[in-house]
C-alpha cells in the first residue's frame, strides 16, 4: 500500500487544514443525505408490501413465491427431512414436519 501513498502524494498537492475541514463537513452532510434517503426508501418499499421485490417485477416463479419460508430453506440448505416450528411471540401456532422430494 506504500505505492498508493507514494502515487497520490506525487500527483497531489497538500491541502490546507481549514479547507479540508470543510470538504470533510461537505462529504459529512452528503453522506448523511443519502444514507437518510436510502432509509426512507426502505420503509416505503417495506410499508407498501414490496419488500419481496423479486417477486413485485416477477422474477420469482409462482411456486418459489407460494412457497413457505421455512420449506424454501430447508431445500436451499439440503436438509432431507425437518421439523418446522413457527412462532409468534412466546407461542408455537404450527409444527410441520418437512420432507425433501427424491431429485432425479
Amino acid at each position: 500500500m506504500r505505492w498508493l501513498r507514494r502515487l497520490i502524494r506525487r500527483n497531489m498537492r497538500p491541502m490546507h487544514e481549514l479547507d479540508a475541514m470543510e470538504w470533510r463537513k461537505r462529504l459529512a452532510f452528503v453522506y448523511a443525505f443519502v444514507a437518510w434517503n436510502a432509509l426512507g426508501v426502505v420503509i416505503y418499499y417495506t410499508y407498501n408490501k414490496k419488500h419481496d421485490w423479486a417477486a413485485y417485477y416477477g422474477l420469482k416463479l409462482e411456486e418459489e413465491a407460494e412457497q413457505r419460508p421455512g420449506f424454501y430453506w430447508a431445500d436451499t440448505l439440503g436438509v432431507k427431512k425437518a421439523t418446522i416450528v413457527r412462532v409468534e411471540g412466546f407461542k408455537i401456532t404450527d409444527k410441520t414436519e418437512y420432507v425433501a422430494e427424491p431429485t432425479k
